[in-house]
């Protein structure tokens, strides 16, 4: 029965597919993250809200949801000897599409939730420091207030963090043992869903661009894919490619680069800094999928003659 479905409506619904479950099974996963860290550090009574976690856990989910449809639509693409150029289209059409449809859900919950959510009532007194591992806190003011806290890794200097209490440790790992390649990974990936979320709220055009200029990015990776007749090397390649970009991603997004852009540019135009060269490195991927395409087709017309 499925191989008589057309090949473009199987590639829609493995897309569709992908991209669904790996959103839910990675919003729980964080989810879950989220309220035993939470546990671990407080009272179950005086935890942050269960939706304001399922919120966050949504956003952090979302770019690895990203990488993971992309990275697995090319790579069906190209196993089934879809046309380059459609699959392209479809895999970047049908990603934009569930984005913006779980961001606008993400953001309808966020405005204002028509459920109930439990807030806690005392954190305790300032002055209170709460242990973590290696990773201190020490309350600094009123627990009704917004929380501000000052963050104590050992060895380090102290750093002051103004966040709300309880999800107030920030996300990044201040243990001094090694830290593996996939803890590293993904604390890019929840610093990628963190900036999704900011440049929505700062304004739908920066988050607008810079996910469109992800997608498309991401998906003209497709000649990759066909670079050998192992379909399991093509992905692994596909993701050591797809690793590439997010470090590029995450190089743009840091502090000490948009410091320097703002000082060049001015604040006006940084929101345009990682849409543009994401969309430059996609045209260049666009091009080399393209000659890739025809060269083959070339010799494919060769061989007949």
């Amino acid at each position: 029965m499925n191989q008589k479905l057309p090949v473009f409506i199987r590639l829609i619904r493995f897309v569709c597919l992908w991209f669904i479950i790996a959103f839910v099974v990675l919003t729980i996963a964080h989810f879950m993250a989220i309220r035993i860290d939470l546990a671990s550090m407080f009272s179950l009574t005086q935890q942050e809200a269960k939706i304001d976690s399922l919120l966050t856990a949504g956003w952090r989910s979302l770019p690895l949801s990203i990488y993971i449809t992309v990275l697995l639509g090319l790579s069906y693409s190209a196993r089934y000897k879809f046309p380059v150029l459609p699959s392209i289209v479809y895999v970047m059409v049908l990603s934009l599409l569930w984005i913006g449809l779980f961001s606008l859900i993400l953001s309808i919950i966020q405005r204002g939730s028509p459920w109930p959510t439990e807030r806690f009532q005392h954190l305790g007194e300032t002055g209170l420091i709460t242990v973590d591992g290696d990773q201190y806190q020490v309350l600094l003011q009123d627990p009704d207030l917004p929380g501000a806290l000052v963050i104590a890794p050992l060895d380090l200097p102290l750093r002051y963090e103004n966040t709300q209490i309880g999800l107030g440790a920030p996300s990044i790992f201040f243990r001094k043992d090694s830290v593996y390649f996939i803890e590293t990974l993904l604390r890019k990936f929840i610093r990628a869903g963190e900036q999704c979320r900011d440049r929505l709220q700062e304004s739908f055009l920066s988050f607008f661009l810079y996910i469109l200029a992800l997608v498309f990015c991401l998906s003209t990776l497709r000649f990759v894919f066909d670079v050998s007749s192992w379909p399991l090397a093509n992905l692994f390649l596909g993701a050591l490619l797809f690793w590439g970009i997010l470090e590029l991603e995450t190089l743009l997004d840091s502090e000490q680069v948009q410091t320097l852009i703002n000082a060049i540019s001015g604040e006006a135009l940084m929101f345009m800094v990682v849409p543009l060269a994401l969309c430059i490195l996609g045209l260049v991927f666009l091009l080399f999928s393209s000659g890739n395409s025809f060269i083959k087709k070339r010799w494919a017309i060769n061989e007949d003659y």
